[in-house]
């Protein structure tokens, strides 16, 4: 290991830095490190305290655990808002498309009175009911090239939307 012919003595090196070589026989000193004091369960003043202990632990689980409740709860409540939006959104999609349909006709081809019996339209995979009323509101309704329109669309009995128009040819 060492080209010395006596050993070097470690002691003498207490005082140097760790990986340091002697330069009498360049073996690698080992530094001597102070003894650890015992553990204490109780703090001791003057010394900084690193980690947590288990009651910090379990209340901040307890506080996190109680937020994530609320903040699920508001999620569920978000997403059934979401639903809510797109369902309401295919209905008024439904309503367009029936709209749509009703302008290529002519207004005085259409009932003067009454609802038509619902038609199904699917729009992303959902069914939707739709019901065409003619002049509900007769004050729209005073010449055969007029028609007052009202379209109602249902989705397992509920109404999602209505809407209504006047139809008029032009002479």
């Amino acid at each position: 290991m060492s080209n010395c012919s006596t050993p070097c003595d470690l002691t003498n090196h207490a005082s140097l830095v760790s990986a340091q070589l002697c330069a009498r026989c360049h073996q690698v000193l080992r530094i001597k490190t102070p003894a650890l004091a015992p553990y204490s369960a109780t703090p001791r003043s003057g010394v900084d305290q690193e980690g947590f202990t288990l009651l910090e632990l379990m209340i901040t689980l307890m506080v996190f655990s109680i937020a994530m409740a609320g903040l699920s709860r508001a999620f569920l409540c978000n997403l059934r808002a979401n639903e809510q939006s797109r369902l309401r959104t295919d209905a008024m999609i439904a309503a367009q498309q029936t709209m749509d349909d009703l302008r290529f006709q002519v207004p005085s081809a259409m009932p003067q009175t009454g609802t038509s019996s619902p038609v199904i339209i699917n729009v992303d995979n959902k069914a939707f009911s739709v019901a065409v009323s003619y002049c509900q509101n007769e004050d729209f309704c005073i010449s055969s090239n007029s028609r007052h329109v009202t379209v109602r669309v249902t989705r397992n009995g509920t109404e999602l939307y209505a809407t209504e128009t006047v139809f008029t040819q032009l002479d």
